[in-house]
């Protein structure tokens, strides 16, 4: 039977990986979840902001499509970023 992992479990393990793959500290990385879905994999489209710790100045910012494994693995993470003004 295939465990199921909470809200909160998939999104600390999309957080981790997103701030690994951007070179930016964990505390910086927020995410948001736009869509989710569970075929034998969870299919996860969300948001991301990258802020200093302890300010308001957004940094960096874009979207991901990732999709992990029954163990919170990732198969396969696309990142864009969003362009600087």
């Amino acid at each position: 039977m295939q465990k199921r992992h909470n809200l909160l479990e998939i999104k600390n393990t999309l957080r981790q990986q997103i701030s690994e793959a951007l070179n930016e500290g964990y505390m910086n990385v927020e995410i948001e979840i736009f869509d989710m879905n569970l075929n034998g994999t969870y299919s996860v489209k969300g948001s991301f902001n990258v802020v200093p710790f302890l300010s308001t100045t957004l940094k960096r910012k874009g979207t991901f499509v990732t999709e992990l494994d029954e163990n919170l693995q990732i198969v396969s993470l696309k990142l864009t970023e969003d362009k600087q003004q």
